[in-house]
């Protein structure tokens, strides 16, 4: 039913299926995850196996505190509306920062309200990775200079503030005010040149642009269905309807087998009797 309502083939949805359970998806929500997929699939111009990998990983990773498959796609694809990148993109980056933010508990609004920024301003899905990840791993770190300023001003660690609702753009217009009442720039409290090159760019609007994002990427919903229809042109009501004929032909050919075979197995026994005839009779017959 999923396949012949999308257009995608039964033997990949099966597959998607299988990866689903694989990655620890409960049996009685599989269906509904691999559909919510196949919408993601579709609307974020990526393969089924990336997008099952993508949110199966950030649904692992964060546990209770993961958004439903739903959210994710909707926040996923309304990022790759705000930025300059594909949910394919995304789907084969995130793995190497969701760790790291899952882990000081930064959840995917905030994750994909950088990646919009980042990519909006010029950096492509594989730097805007490296730089966000340096970041938050210099933001969390004990004893970097982030940490150490943090603590200065406010007594707790990036991941207290997190814990307290602040966003990253609070805490980095936290060390901005302190950078500059020290005479610094925001990247001088950062110990690299790639955490500090994603922190100067994800505030350059100021904090409150960053935190408008961030609730645009929190009033999401419905934004993959709704590209998802956006992409059902006649080309792609052709595509569906040639797979329901495929679909149908599969559900026939399960039906009419054990008559085939039936068939198949009489004109055997039929062959192998002519087959021992003598010439004249196989003439004559």
């Amino acid at each position: 039913d999923i396949s012949s309502a999308t257009g995608i083939a039964s033997t990949d949805i099966a597959g998607s299926v299988y990866d689903a359970l694989s990655a620890s998806v409960e049996t009685a929500d599989v269906l509904d995850y691999v559909n919510a997929n196949v919408m993601l699939t579709k609307a974020g111009f990526t393969e089924m196996s990336t997008a099952i990998d993508a949110t199966s990983t950030i649904l692992n990773a964060y546990g209770d505190a993961a958004y439903d498959v739903t959210k994710i796609g909707d926040i996923l694809v309304k990022t790759q509306d705000e930025g300059k990148i594909s949910v394919d993109e995304l789907g084969k980056n995130l793995g190497r920062v969701i760790p790291t933010a899952s882990s000081l508990g930064v959840n995917l609004d905030q994750l994909g309200t950088s990646y919009a920024i980042m990519t909006a301003k010029g950096q492509n899905a594989n730097i805007a990775t490296t730089n966000l990840n340096s970041m938050l791993g210099e933001l969390g770190k004990t004893g970097s200079k982030s940490d150490k300023a943090l603590k200065d001003m406010t007594g707790k660690s990036f991941k207290e503030l997190v814990s307290e609702g602040k966003s990253i753009g609070d805490v980095l217009g936290l060390l901005d005010k302190h950078a500059q009442d020290a005479g610094l720039s925001l990247s001088d409290m950062f110990g690299s040149s790639t955490a500090g090159t994603a922190a100067l760019t994800l505030i350059s609007g100021g904090v409150d642009a960053f935190n408008d994002k961030v609730d645009i990427m929190n009033s999401s919903a419905g934004t993959m269905a709704e590209n998802f229809e956006k992409l059902q042109t006649p080309s792609e009501e052709m595509k569906i309807a040639l797979n329901k004929i495929k679909n149908a032909m599969i559900e026939l050919g399960e039906i009419i087998l054990p008559i085939l075979s039936s068939v198949a197995e009489w004109i055997s026994k039929v062959a192998e009797k002519f087959a021992g005839l003598d010439d004249r009779t196989k003439k004559i017959i």
